[in-house]
């Protein structure tokens, strides 16, 4: 779900024979492609990875990134000229991070890249960039051998819901990409769930998590059934079991 909906939020540029935007398409291509057969290879270890042609997702996403790297640096008067510059550095951003490359990613989506109000989406994404990078240290934290790291995760967790909902503010209440920060938040908050027990805290500091997820799901269940009207979709009972929340599939939601 949380692949899925980065891919479909992410670039539908148009067809043009100019050569920086047909390189972008390209590089955006690239990119769409590794996310979708990592989102597959989720779901299916015998798919993991393969891309046609025998390019592993890991393959497509250096490639992305290397591909807007060269257009940028040759291309960027031109890619800015045209409001597209902001999506370049999306797009390489992007496909660092989810080549484990942290810093080089972070260092991307803080580069200066044009006018805010001309790529609302693009300065959206390169915003929560950065939440994104500390929801992957945090987890990894999480799960390592070290103990004694609670703290920082939990302000690292907080600081990256708090960017998180200040990207969503920004967007349309329609807006697809909100599905995907809805996501991230989501997982922020799986991350802040695990987090005291694999620590060995005790207590009952995972309680107000729980609450905060179920909040979020329902204002998640408002957003796809109020703005999308999808009514329900399945990441929603995935989200419910992973909290270990009590799942009610035909609840009645009420649009304000």
């Amino acid at each position: 779900m949380k692949r899925a909906l980065l891919v479909a939020a992410l670039f539908a540029l148009a067809g043009c024979g100019i050569d920086h935007i047909r390189v972008l398409r390209e590089a955006e291509q690239t990119f769409s492609r590794a996310a979708e057969q990592e989102n597959l290879g989720r779901f299916d270890s015998q798919r993991s990875g393969a891309l046609p042609g025998g390019v592993t997702d890991i393959t497509g996403y250096r490639i992305a990134a290397e591909m807007t790297a060269k257009l940028i640096s040759e291309k960027e008067a031109e890619l800015k000229q045209d409001n597209l510059l902001c999506t370049a550095y999306v797009i390489r951003a992007f496909s660092l991070w989810r080549l484990g490359e942290f810093a080089k990613a972070s260092a991307a989506a803080e580069k200066p890249c044009g006018d805010a109000n001309a790529t609302p989406r693009d300065r959206v994404l390169l915003g929560v960039l950065p939440a994104l990078v500390k929801i992957d240290e945090s987890h990894a934290r999480v799960f390592n051998d070290k103990k004694g790291e609670y703290e920082e995760i939990a302000s690292d967790i907080q600081s990256a819901l708090t960017t998180l909902t200040q990207g969503d503010a920004k967007l349309p209440r329609n807006h697809p990409l909100r599905g995907y920060l809805f996501a991230a938040r989501l997982a922020a908050l799986r991350v802040a769930h695990v987090a005291p027990n694999r620590e060995g805290v005790k207590g009952d500091v995972a309680d107000p998590v729980v609450d905060a997820a179920t909040a979020m799901i329902m204002d998640y269940r408002a957003y796809l059934t109020c703005q999308l009207g999808l009514g329900s979709h399945p990441s929603v009972a995935y989200w419910y079991g992973l909290f270990g929340i009590h799942f009610v599939p035909d609840l009645i939601i009420e649009c304000k």
